[in-house]
């Protein structure tokens, strides 16, 4: 939803501002516009763009999205108009025929939608595709009821568990049906899984736009099948009980013995230095007697030098 939204604010930046006589720039948010469900802004948008480049070589295109926006908003008096010009520009494209036949049908004018649906057809016989079933039931509505049938049948060997498909080839082989057709049908019904059946009974086929034969051929056929049994919800699973485990019979292991921790070895006290012998200081007394000693002496020399005898 981001990225989409994300891409419309460009696309309106370039009509809007930059761009706004650029076509296609319309188409494009016209395009983002029908994604995210805003299809009244992308039908103006379309519109726009046509207007712009009316003799564009992709106007066809234009048109059919157009055409196709309308019938999405059930107005298909407005779409044909669209898809009849589409299928004219685009010389009978398969897809501008199945729109228009779509919107044939929503008008109610069923040999006109088998016209367009058989068109396509001759061009591709061997693709059993979806459409086929509006076909079938347009088909049942003029009166071509084994036509019908047998496109009904094939497109459920395709398609075997769809339920609007197996309803409609019940439906159809109820209606005005032999006994071996109903008994077909009853047979369809019973094969089917549970969950196909409560669809076919619940299925809204007046929302599908079913023609009226087909609607009442419906209504006769859920009215006569028994009726598939109530779906119960599951209880929800109990809790799992603990598990309990056996003792057991053998005697415990002792976990081997931890070898205790070895302690470093111890480490040497540091050894103390040997003290070292204090300094002796002279004592005051015998300085004196040097001191002495030196003045007799000097004394001694000064007499010798005098002449005279010691004393």
């Amino acid at each position: 939803m981001f990225k989409l939204r994300n891409a419309e604010e460009k696309f309106t930046l370039l009509a809007d501002e930059l761009t706004p006589n650029f076509a296609y720039a319309y188409t494009n948010r016209a395009n983002v516009r029908v994604a995210l469900g805003n299809y009244m802004g992308a039908i103006r948008d379309y519109g726009r763009a046509i207007e712009l480049a009316p003799l564009a070589k992709d106007t066809w295109v234009t048109l059919l999205n157009r055409g196709s926006t309308l019938l999405a908003i059930e107005r298909p008096d407005l779409a044909l108009p669209d898809l009849q010009k589409s299928v004219e520009l685009s010389k009978g494209d398969r897809f501008t025929l199945l729109e228009r036949g779509s919107a044939y049908h929503a008008l109610n004018r069923y040999n006109d939608a088998i016209a367009d649906y058989g068109a396509v057809l001759d061009k591709y016989p061997g693709n059993v595709e979806p459409w086929w079933l509006r076909y079938s039931l347009d088909l049942l509505e003029v009166g071509k009821r084994q036509e019908a049938l047998g496109f009904a049948r094939r497109l459920a060997a395709k398609f075997d568990i769809e339920p609007e498909t197996n309803l409609a080839v019940c439906s159809l082989l109820w209606k005005d049906g032999t006994e071996v057709d109903r008994d077909e049908a009853l047979r369809r019904w019973k094969v089917a899984p549970l969950t196909t059946k409560r669809q076919m009974l619940a299925f809204d086929v007046a929302k599908r736009q079913w023609p009226p034969s087909a609607v009442l051929a419906s209504k006769d056929f859920r009215s006569a099948v028994p009726p598939p049994p109530p779906e119960v919800e599951a209880p929800a699973p109990a809790a799992a009980a603990p598990v309990e485990l056996p003792p057991s019979t053998e005697a415990p292991v002792a976990p081997p013995p931890t070898e205790a921790p070895v302690a470093p070895p111890p480490t040497e006290a540091p050894v103390a230095p040997p003290p070292t012998e204090a300094p002796v200081a002279a004592s005051p007394s015998s300085g004196m007697d040097e001191r002495a000693a030196l003045m007799k002496e000097r004394i001694r020399q000064l007499e010798l030098e005098l002449g005279k005898s010691p004393s």
